[in-house]
């Protein structure tokens, strides 16, 4: 071996390539201090997408352990029935494999072979638990897959490093876009503010209320267009960052101190856009929606871009299209008798809120209740709605101490929902006791 090849190597400027990156070349420097070449990763924009996706999964994985754990009720939900339930300490030792595996993952530079294993354990346990079907995991989860295609070493294929920067902003900026779009109906207008900030709530008129919540999904689905467009990205990065340090000043420790698994998230999204989108690099805009682009980008169109928009038909999971906060999503709340109350556990009984609806003593609000046991939302879904009700059904005293009130999305113009009210009973058969139309609230 030559001692050239021993030289260390580093990375120098060189013309834009046929995507409009900023191609990369090796050269070699004997005379390169030790501070260069530890600081030579940093420059590095697939390594620093790296660190920040590992580090946000590992702050999910330390917030929300309990989501990958079994709970009598929350988790444990597979996508077909005829999956066997995972033994307990089987659902522990994927967890700890899921966090060691992204600790070489953090320290090495282009760990293909790592994330691959990484990667297909993940989405092999998200097969058997539903409650796992969070926006934040999805994100993460394809960010690291789109690092399986490119280059085996920085520089030494920048067509490969360019299409995967592409890929990854395709995918964060199509966040902003369905996230802002699913909040154009008439309950988040009229009711967002008051759920964000009730402090600031009664100090607005209410004929103002909905125009000032209408800024928000206008603003939102403009950053999402503006980051894949050269001249207005710098603009669009600036206006997300402050969005994201807005939503962490409403729902962090200064605010209302909830939903703190998704306090790592917005940090992780303001890293992200500040790697991605503080340059104009990059394809013009058709490029983003070509079908001759590399295969990846074409599994990011499909899951980020085609899955979101049926969503809209009740075709594609509400987080996984990056409905949270929307207003616009499925909703569950579990009315239980006294005797049913008398049967819960001393933990869950302090959920129970009091109810006139008669013959029932109180309810319960899956959604929230989920969030407390958990440390996450559960995903607001059909399915995982009924399967947490029948498995209180099967602690019940009667078939007639559990109902379960089922609440589609609302009508985007109106307000008005169709509530499905199913027992024990009808639980089983598949089959509601009654359905009806009830206004907007």
């Amino acid at each position: 071996m030559s001692s050239r090849s021993l030289v260390p190597k580093v990375l120098r400027k060189w013309p834009r390539g046929p995507l409009g990156q900023t191609q990369w070349t090796a050269r070699s420097d004997a005379g390169g201090s030790l501070r260069s070449r530890l600081a030579e990763p940093f420059r590095d924009p697939l390594f620093l997408i790296k660190t920040a996706v590992s580090l946000g999964l590992l702050a999910a994985f330390c917030l929300a352990p309990r989501l990958f754990l079994h709970h009598p009720l929350f988790t444990q939900i597979p996508v077909s029935s005829g999956i066997p339930a995972l033994p307990t300490p089987v659902d522990l030792a994927i967890l700890v494999a899921l966090a060691v595996l992204l600790l070489p993952v953090l320290v090495l530079r282009r760990p293909q072979k790592l994330l691959v294993v990484w990667c297909a354990l993940f989405a092999g346990r998200t097969v058997w638990d539903q409650s796992t079907w969070q926006p934040y995991f999805y994100q993460y989860f394809f960010m690291l897959l789109s690092l399986v295609f490119a280059a085996r070493q920085a520089g030494e294929d920048d067509a490969k490093d360019a299409a995967v920067l592409a890929s990854d902003r395709l995918l964060v900026a199509s966040i902003y876009v369905w996230s802002g779009l699913s909040k154009f109906n008439h309950r988040f207008l009229h009711h967002a503010i008051g759920a964000l900030s009730p402090a600031l709530a009664p100090l607005i008129p209410d004929r103002y209320v909905p125009w000032l919540a209408l800024v928000m999904p206008v603003v939102e689905t403009g950053i999402g267009i503006g980051l894949l467009c050269r001249r207005s990205r710098r603009l669009a990065m600036f206006l997300a960052i402050g969005m994201h340090a807005s939503i962490l000043l409403a729902i962090g420790p200064l605010g209302r101190d909830y939903n703190r698994v998704v306090w790592p998230w917005n940090v992780v999204m303001i890293f992200l856009l500040v790697v991605l989108f503080r340059t104009r690099e990059g394809p013009d805009p058709p490029w983003y929606v070509s079908l001759r682009a590399p295969a990846f980008h074409r599994v990011v169109l499909v899951f980020f871009v085609l899955c979101p928009l049926s969503s809209f038909v009740g075709a594609w999971p509400a987080y996984l299209s990056f409905k949270l906060y929307s207003h616009n999503v499925h909703s569950g709340t579990i009315y239980v008798t006294s005797r049913m109350v008398e049967t819960l556990p001393v933990r869950w009984r302090a959920e129970v809120q009091p109810t006139r609806a008669k013959p029932y003593a109180g309810y319960l609000t899956v959604p929230s209740w989920s969030e407390r046991e958990l440390g996450a939302f559960l995903p607001p879904e059909p399915a995982i709605f009924r399967a947490v009700t029948r498995r209180l059904c099967a602690l019940a005293p009667a078939t007639n101490d559990v109902l379960l009130v089922l609440e589609a999305p609302p009508d985007w113009r109106t307000g008005e929902t169709q509530k499905t009210l199913l027992d024990c009973v009808s639980l089983g058969a598949g089959t509601p006791i009654r359905s009806r139309i009830v206004g907007g609230r």
